[in-house]
């Protein structure tokens, strides 16, 4: 019997192509989507006066990949997870640096604010 090489490579496509199947009848694009990060998110502020402080900045002890994260002008903060527990340090010029433990879902947002010493 003899083939074409188009009938073959469709063939070969429909072959590995084939697209899993969830018990809903949807596609399993869980291998394609990357979970959605938690956040952490709050407020740095002077222990003393209770002003905002503009330029802090926020590390997690363990980071999957080295970022750091400045306050906003109004003190406020937005840190991206995929960890779901752990610690973060807020520090700033001037300011002792304060560590706090954290916890997060993926997918969800958490609140911790800081209050910064000099």
């Amino acid at each position: 019997m003899k083939y074409s090489i188009p009938s073959l490579t469709l063939a070969f496509f429909m072959l590995f192509s084939v697209n899993c199947i969830d018990d809903n009848g949807k596609g399993d694009n869980k291998s394609t989507q990357p979970e959605s990060p938690g956040i952490i998110t709050g407020t740095v502020r002077d222990a003393r006066t209770g002003q905002p402080i503009a330029g802090a900045n926020f590390e997690f002890d363990n980071p999957v990949h080295y970022e750091i994260y400045p306050s906003d002008s109004t003190g406020q903060y937005r840190v991206p997870t995929l960890q779901t527990n752990g610690h973060l340090t807020c520090f700033k010029a001037g300011y002792s640096s304060l560590k706090k433990s954290f916890s997060v879902q993926l997918g969800e947002t958490t609140t911790l604010d800081f209050r910064l010493t000099r």
